[in-house]
């Protein structure tokens, strides 16, 4: 496609303008802007119910953000918290079960000791509340 190299020469241009004004319009322009003043004046123009929510519904718009802006980082790092510690308390967890003595074992060594005295049933009980976890102490309640 070829580059149209016309250019226009100031020579060639002439000192009339290229654009007019309707015939009248100063004339009628007073009356024009009188009829409009007036207009406004009279009939005001009706204010909708949208004029009166739009600063509310901008303040509630901006406290979502606010609140999506806070609320899901800190969700975000209590997942990450609460993985680490379930990873933390599965590992205790394992550790305890493979270190429980099997009763076997203890009835054993029960049978094996001479104790003069029995023992009564709030040591017994002290004893089992302190070999249990958090969890299956709130699982007991």
């Amino acid at each position: 496609m070829e580059k149209n190299k016309e250019y226009i020469k100031l020579t060639d241009l002439t000192n009339e303008q290229p654009f007019k004004t309707p015939e009248g319009y100063f004339e009628m322009l007073e009356q024009q802007i009188f009829a409009r003043i007036d207009e406004d004046e009279n009939g005001k123009k009706a204010v909708g119910l949208l004029f009166y929510l739009k600063p509310i519904l901008t303040i509630a718009a901006c406290l979502v953000a606010a609140f999506l802006l806070v609320y899901f980082p800190i969700k975000i790092s209590d997942q990450k918290t609460a993985e680490n510690t379930t990873n933390t308390e599965n590992i205790d967890i394992l550790y305890f079960a493979n270190s429980f003595i099997h009763e076997s074992e203890v009835l054993e060594y029960l049978e094996n000791t001479n104790q003069a005295e029995p023992i009564d049933d709030s040591t017994i009980e002290s004893v089992l509340l302190a070999s249990l976890t958090d969890i299956e102490l709130i699982e007991l309640n």
